[in-house]
């Protein structure tokens, strides 16, 4: 026999129902009321004009956001583009030979033996040889040093980033590029004059500002700008139009106190910048032009100690490792390494 369950519902008249049955279910969506009867309510005015204006900017962001998405490389490109950069130029010039035997002939497989290894000197004398008019006769070739550098720091997974500079050779030659126009801003009116001397294509005091902003001086006609430190805060209104890139800073050089050396360096220095390998981030690399055929194997050494000096500088304080890790001259497929500490311990 079932037991007796009794209910009884309460309406909002005066009627009472009474029931009896056997295991009644009793559940909350029993006793909620019909959705008909539920009122909602109903919005009929529009939005504030801000908030219509910043859900409008948002929808935008997120079909933004979800075209950037959808165009993502595939694993399958991701993977090709790996393996184009493994096979490319981001790993060191030569391979490790510290296992091999040295060669007791001056005619061995590279891939068995160790490289020799040069002095400076002997390198260049040797690059000067092959395009001798006997050989290949080609007296404006460039000679390049090549430098594998150790980006570590004194933390582990921090590295060097953006290393570059302005390097000017004490000998000067032609690398083939275009020289470099240069704007000067200083109040100093001597030291303006011999920026101009220098060979500034625009020598200008604190008017610069307005002529920039006015458009009497247009910033795509200059290279680099060069600017004296009390004028570095008052050129603040036109850092934007300047833009990061050309704006005097003292790390790159560009705001100093003889503008005159300045405006020489930049105009017949020569660039560098170290290229951080993808693969490895603590392995940098830079190929600089230290002269041509035609100069003599003196001027480039000298030229070559010069831009030593300059990676140098750049080297972390308080890392014991060697900064530079090798060198190698480079000419026309021709690779000599170098060993320089009888020049620059």
């Amino acid at each position: 026999m079932c037991p007796n369950i009794g209910l009884i519902l309460r309406l909002s008249g005066a009627l009472n129902i009474s029931t009896r049955s056997c295991f009644l279910p009793i559940s909350s969506s029993f006793l909620s009321p019909s959705p008909a009867l539920v009122q909602t309510a109903i919005r009929n005015y529009a939005a504030r004009k801000g908030t219509r204006t910043r859900k409008v900017k948002q929808s935008a962001a997120n079909k933004a956001a979800k075209k950037n998405k959808e165009e993502a490389l595939s694993p399958y490109l991701q993977k090709q583009m790996m393996a184009k950069m493994k096979s490319g130029q981001q790993k060191p010039l030569l391979p490790d030979d510290s296992d091999r035997e040295i060669a007791t002939d001056n005619v061995f497989f590279s891939g068995v033996y160790k490289w020799p290894v040069y002095d400076v000197i002997t390198a260049i004398d040797y690059c000067k040889e092959s395009h001798h008019p006997t050989m290949f006769d080609n007296p404006t070739a460039v000679i390049k040093a090549y430098f594998e550098l150790d980006l570590s720091t004194k933390k582990k997974t921090q590295f060097l980033e953006n290393v570059s500079g302005v390097v000017e050779f004490p000998h000067y030659f032609e690398t083939g590029k275009p020289i470099k126009s240069v704007c000067v801003i200083c109040k100093d009116l001597e030291l303006n004059k011999k920026a101009a001397e220098a060979g500034a294509e625009a020598v200008v005091g604190l008017e610069g500002v307005k002529m920039f902003q006015v458009g009497d001086l247009d910033i795509e006609d200059y290279d680099v700008i060069l600017a004296h430190p009390d004028v570095l805060t008052e050129l603040a209104p036109i850092r934007g139009l300047i833009g990061l890139k050309k704006f005097p800073n003292i790390k790159k050089g560009t705001v100093g106190f003889d503008l005159a050396s300045m405006v020489k360096k930049f105009k017949n220095g020569v660039d560098y910048k170290v290229d951080a390998s993808p693969l490895d981030p603590k392995l940098g690399m830079l190929q600089v032009p230290i002269g041509t055929v035609a100069m003599k194997s003196e001027e480039m050494v000298a030229n070559f100690g010069q831009i030593v000096e300059a990676v140098l500088t750049h080297k972390p304080a308080g890392v014991p490792n060697d900064f530079i890790s090798k060198y190698v001259m480079v000419f026309n497929r021709l690779y000599l390494v170098l060993l320089f500490s009888k020049y620059y311990p």
